[in-house]
């Protein structure tokens, strides 16, 4: 089971890197493909310790909640 889980992350940051250098690649109207996914993951790696939308600790709630009473 833990074996399964691995594998499952292991894709899940593979497309989530693929995922950032298409968005990057067409809002700068380039090919997806001419971008090196190495490097991708090389940018990713030096970029999320900055990010606190993934931190274990929840000191950085990815929004902010909801005022009472509001729809």
């Amino acid at each position: 089971e833990l074996v399964e889980q691995d594998i499952f992350a292991l894709f899940l940051a593979h497309y989530l890197v693929r995922s950032i250098l298409y968005t990057a690649a067409r809002s700068f109207h380039d090919d997806p493909l001419k971008l090196s996914f190495p490097q991708g993951v090389h940018l990713v790696q030096r970029k999320l310790p900055f990010s606190g939308a993934l931190s274990p600790s929840g000191a950085a709630p990815l929004a902010p909640p909801l005022a009472e009473g509001s729809p």
